[in-house]
């Protein structure tokens, strides 16, 4: 949930109006230096031309959007009605035939952006407020919305983009043709930016849903295309600049392509990783054919992502204003990413159901070229506490990465013992060595008061409140727990220390979370978007297993009756989960038989 906010989606990111071209040249685009006229104060009539009403609309526009960024939340529902009206006058304002050719290109890219920015506050207003059983209608709701705007933009985005291209002159005697190739970058970015916030909607759809996950991935395929599009653009663009101040702000649209170039293949990537679900028990050999195509796919665009971060890097200056470390942390998440959809696979029982040595060290190689990218953002982004909600979220994949190992070889050696032959393809660590390493993995990103704090620990230092690195270590907390009970060789002389030291690590975790739920896990701040409800009733599910597994059943009850009134599909969760065997014989959940 919402830690981590990708690029072209951040407050005045790149392919916003006045940041295409980033800080260092002051930005390129059409409308710069469009401003409103101070005389409009004393004149508040309508306006005298068409031009005029166009200058109007994007000077209000712009100001919604800015009162947006300091209302927050709370101030998403009035700012998507404003911003909806202000597209309806935008588009109206595009019928007229005597509009000029810049006020025309500056009402169509005011008005993709205006489409945008109503999509996302729409969403936003829908998920605001406390978890309640209206609140998933609600936001379906506001998604299909949501999506139908972004399609819009985007149609009339690109459409923008071909016709402005068309204005460029070919030859010296007609208009600035920079002016046009500006237009033309801006407004082919924009569109790739609504496509790309279309993506994250449909991603947030119900995992089963095939259907779903093809248009996902379709609509990310489309942002691709057009980011490409857009860094193509830049780079004719830095080949002709003419003088130093168009060559920097060439430079600067390059490097802004290739950011949002980078972070279009990862979210393709993930969307192509999980688009092999959706399937029935007896097609279980056809879910997992397609889920090996889909890895290799993805796993390819994933390369094709680290390509560009990397070309992107060799552009970033910090001394100039660039912000390398918010691109060491999206290089750095990218790779996480990458090690989480291989660490999915072995979860799944791997290739053909054996393990897969291959694709371990392959997951363990991502986890470690994650951290180190997000150390790097951590250093240069002092302070800025994501980065170390990364860092924590990569060694939670290497955790589990190592208990997967650690647990097939353990169950391999049981059944076949002429297993521990090193060509048997696994790690000739023993089972202790990998469940010692993965639970190390845990420990330093997990307590707060450790010598050497990391990841969530190092983030909780920082802000003792945050969300997202206060469920990060609650779940490390749990997952040690569960390491101590389920796979630890436990010493013969004391059989029960391992009972007691895992008992430590569940009633830690649920103090963890409470701490949590008295914040905007169930509660959110009015000015703070709290996030996709399924995501908030996910964390209250597994605050609960939490709960129950520490021992406090009524609080785990509690939470249980709560997340079962806003999903009742939760039921069938409840009547599976291993966690949870001890609140099955309660009263309320008697009907749900142990053991499913």
């Amino acid at each position: 949930m919402g830690g981590y906010v990708p690029p072209h989606m951040r407050e005045g990111g790149r392919g916003r109006e006045g940041a295409v071209g980033g800080d260092r040249a002051g930005g390129r685009g059409g409308r710069r230096g469009h401003q409103a006229s101070s005389s409009r104060n004393r004149q508040p009539s309508v306006p005298a031309t068409p031009d005029a009403a166009v200058e109007d609309a994007v000077r209000r526009k712009d100001a919604a959007e800015r009162k947006l960024g300091k209302d927050g939340a709370r101030g998403a529902s009035a700012a998507a009605s404003t911003l909806a009206s202000i597209a309806r006058e935008l588009r109206s304002a595009l019928a007229v035939p005597n509009l000029s050719p810049s006020a025309r290109s500056d009402a169509g890219l005011a008005l993709g952006e205006a489409l945008c920015a109503a999509a996302a506050a729409t969403v936003t207003a829908a998920r605001h407020g406390p978890l309640t059983p209206t609140l998933a209608r609600a936001e379906r709701d506001a998604r299909a919305a949501a999506a139908r705007m972004y399609e819009d933009a985007a149609t009339v985005l690109a459409d923008l983009a071909s016709w402005c291209e068309r204005q460029i002159p070919t030859d010296s005697a007609g208009d600035d043709p920079d002016a046009w190739a500006d237009a033309t970058l801006a407004a082919t970015t924009a569109a790739a930016n609504a496509l790309a916030a279309l993506g994250d909607v449909g991603a947030a759809s119900p995992r089963d849903d095939p259907g779903a996950s093809v248009t996902t991935v379709t609509t990310l395929s489309r942002a691709v295309d057009l980011y490409e599009s857009a860094t193509r653009l830049a780079s004719i663009a830095e080949a002709g600049a003419r003088d130093v101040r168009s060559r920097n702000a060439a430079a600067a649209d390059a490097l802004a392509g290739l950011w949002n170039l980078a972070d279009a293949r990862v979210k393709l990537a993930e969307a192509i990783a999980a688009s092999g679900h959706g399937f029935g028990h007896d097609q279980i050999q056809i879910q997992n054919q397609i889920q090996n195509q889909n890895v290799a796919r993805a796993e390819t665009l994933f390369a094709a992502a680290f390509a560009a971060y990397e070309l992107a890097c060799a552009r970033c200056d910090s001394r100039a204003g660039d912000d390398l470390a918010g691109l060491l942390m999206d290089w750095g998440v990218g790779h996480a990413s990458h090690a989480r959809v291989l660490a999915d696979v072995l979860a799944s029982g791997g290739v053909g159901g054996a393990w897969d040595s291959d694709l371990s060290a392959r997951a363990l190689d991502a986890c470690e070229r994650a951290t180190e990218k997000l150390a790097r953002a951590a250093e240069f982004g002092v302070g800025d506490v994501d980065a170390h909600v990364a860092f924590g979220e990569a060694q939670r994949t290497r955790s589990e990465v190592l208990r997967a190992e650690a647990t097939a070889r353990k169950r391999r050696i049981e059944t076949f013992p002429e297993s521990l032959d090193p060509s048997s393809g696994m790690s000739t660590r023993s089972c202790d060595d990998l469940f010692a390493d993965a639970d190390a993995a845990l420990a330093r990103v997990s307590d707060p008061d450790h010598p050497h704090p990391l990841g969530f620990a190092r983030a909780l230092r920082l802000d003792s409140r945050h969300l997202d690195a206060l469920v990060g270590a609650a779940e490390c907390h749990v997952e040690r727990g569960k390491m101590m009970r389920d796979s630890w060789n436990q010493p013969s002389e004391n059989p029960s220390s391992s009972g007691d030291d895992s008992k430590a690590h569940f009633a830690r975790g649920w103090a963890t979370y409470r701490v949590a739920l008295e914040g905007p896990l169930l509660f959110p701040d009015d000015r703070v978007d709290p996030g996709w409800a399924s995501d908030r009733l996910e964390m209250a599910y597994n605050a609960a297993c939490a709960a129950c597994l520490a021992g406090d059943l009524d609080a785990s009850e509690r939470l249980l009756e709560s997340v079962v009134e806003c999903d009742d599909e939760t039921r069938e969760a409840i009547a599976a989960d291993a966690d949870l065997e001890a609140l099955r014989l309660r009263r309320t959940f008697a009907g749900v038989p142990p053991g499913g």
